[in-house]
């Protein structure tokens, strides 16, 4: 799903999932150039240690288009992951971004809907929540004609914060690959 980023506004999208060759036109498919797993820091969110590990994979598609896609792929803690947020280390972020998740891979629960924030900020909210037994599936992010990537550290990469229920706080920053947006 195509979203357009609009200084000044937020915009909002419901997902239903999709497939290696369910969106027209685009071909899901390609050749994994990284794939690492990111222990997200021990927080205490209300007394309880939550811990986690993020999948975090860049994937050339047939075009020459990078697709960024993550997922929890380990979780413990009693509440469920209710939002996963990236925050872009740019001074402006891509006009247009494909948003959406692998029905077709690992996990169980994709997220629900997707907000690009007119901060530029990135918002996964997932419902149902993500559990232990019942982890994320791979969502995606592709920036239309971007072919070079960032690794995490250097300046442009994003920040990735897990949020759980309604009360948690976001966890520290986790550093991923992002689009090179230069």
């Amino acid at each position: 799903m195509n979203v357009t980023y609009i200084p000044g506004s937020n915009h909002t999208v419901d997902l239903a999932g999709t497939t290696q060759f369910g969106t027209p036109g685009l071909n899901l498919g390609g050749t994994v150039l990284e794939d690492v797993l990111r222990p997200f820091p021990p927080t205490l969110f209300h007394s309880e240690a939550i811990t986690g590990t993020l999948q975090d994979r860049v994937v050339r598609m047939g075009d020459g288009t990078l697709a960024f896609y993550t997922r929890i792929k380990e979780f413990s803690g009693s509440q469920g992951i209710t939002e996963m947020t990236f925050n872009w280390l740019v001074t402006s972020p891509p006009p247009t971004i494909n948003f959406d998740f692998r029905t077709d891979g690992l996990g169980v629960i994709g997220p629900s809907r997707v907000s690009y924030e007119n901060s530029g900020q990135i918002r996964w909210t997932f419902n149902p929540v993500v559990t232990p037994t019942a982890l994320s599936r791979f969502m995606f992010m592709i920036v239309p004609g971007v072919t070079r990537y960032l690794r995490p550290g250097v300046a442009g990469d994003n920040r990735v914060g897990i949020r759980g229920g309604d009360y948690w706080a976001t966890s520290p920053a986790i550093f991923c690959f992002a689009p090179d947006l230069s």
